[in-house]
C-alpha cells in the first residue's frame, strides 16, 4: 500500500499490525488484547521511503510511504475503528 499523508500511513501501518498478529503494546494497567490468528505477514519491517535520487526526479515521492504485506489467510472479522486510530466523525450534528 503507497500511502501519501501521515494519516493514511498510521490506518494502514495499524491495519497491517494487527492483522498480523502484533497488537500494539500498552501501558501495563492495561488488560491484554486476544491474540488473533495472523492473516498477514510483514514483508517489510518499516516503511520504504523514495531516495534522494528520486526526490529530485519527482518531488511529490517526497511524501510517499510503501508498506508491504503478504496475505496468507482469509480473515472476515472486523477491526474495532478505535485501534485503527480513525477519527469519529459525528454525521448526525451536520445534518442538521
Amino acid at each position: 500500500v503507497i500511502t501519501f499523508h501521515s494519516l493514511e500511513d498510521r490506518i494502514v501501518k495499524r491495519f497491517i499490525q494487527l492483522r498480523s498478529g502484533e497488537f500494539p503494546k500498552g501501558n501495563r494497567y492495561q488488560p491484554l488484547q486476544p491474540q488473533e490468528v495472523a492473516s498477514f505477514q510483514k514483508v517489510t519491517k518499516k516503511a520504504l521511503m523514495a531516495k534522494d535520487s528520486e526526490i529530485s526526479f519527482n518531488p511529490r515521492a517526497r511524501s510517499a510511504k510503501l508498506r508491504i504485506a503478504k496475505k496468507i489467510k482469509l480473515n472476515s472479522n472486523p477491526i474495532k475503528r478505535e485501534l485503527l486510530g480513525l477519527p469519529f466523525l459525528n454525521l448526525e450534528a451536520t445534518n442538521k
